[in-house]
C-alpha cells in the first residue's frame, strides 16, 4: 500500500477531504481500501468535514501534549469507536467483506523529535490485510 502522503490523504499542508463519500481514493480496492478508510478516519479531527460532522475521530486532537508510547495507545483506544462509526458510515451495500472494516489494532509506536510513527494492523472482514504493512508518520 502507499504512503499517506502518495495517497493523498496526508501532506505538508494536512489531511485531504478530497473524497469523504468514501473515505478512499478511486483505484484502491480489497483490504488497501479499508487501510485507507482507517488513516483516513484516524487522522481527520471529528467535526472537521463540512456537512458531516460525526466523520473523522479525535485522535489528532488526543496527540497534543502526549509524553508516552501509553499515551498514544490511549489515544488511539480511544479514537477507535469514531473511527469505526466513520469506517461503517462509508461502506456501501455493493461493497465485497474485502473492502469492508473487519478490526484494527495499533501493533507499535515510534517516537522521535520530528514526528511519531505508528505500526497498524489492518484486517478486511473477509479476514484479508493491506499488500503492505499499514506503517505511518504523523509530523509533531
Amino acid at each position: 500500500m502507499p504512503n499517506l502522503t502518495d495517497l493523498k490523504l496526508y501532506d505538508d499542508s494536512g489531511l485531504s477531504t478530497a473524497d469523504p463519500e468514501n473515505w478512499a481514493l478511486s483505484g484502491v480496492t480489497g483490504a488497501d481500501k479499508v487501510a485507507s478508510r482507517v488513516l483516513y478516519a484516524l487522522l481527520t479531527p471529528q467535526g472537521s468535514v463540512p456537512g458531516r460532522p460525526s466523520d473523522g475521530s479525535p485522535f489528532s486532537e488526543m496527540l497534543v501534549g502526549f509524553n508516552t508510547d501509553l499515551d498514544i495507545h490511549v489515544a488511539f483506544l480511544t479514537a477507535l469507536p469514531a473511527v469505526i462509526a466513520t469506517l461503517r458510515a462509508a461502506e456501501s451495500d455493493d461493497e465485497t467483506d474485502s473492502e469492508r472494516y473487519g478490526g484494527c489494532q495499533l501493533d507499535g509506536v515510534d517516537i522521535a523529535a520530528d514526528g511519531l510513527t505508528l505500526y497498524l494492523n489492518v484486517i478486511a472482514k473477509d479476514g484479508s490485510r493491506p499488500t503492505d504493512p499499514v506503517i505511518f508518520t504523523v509530523p509533531t
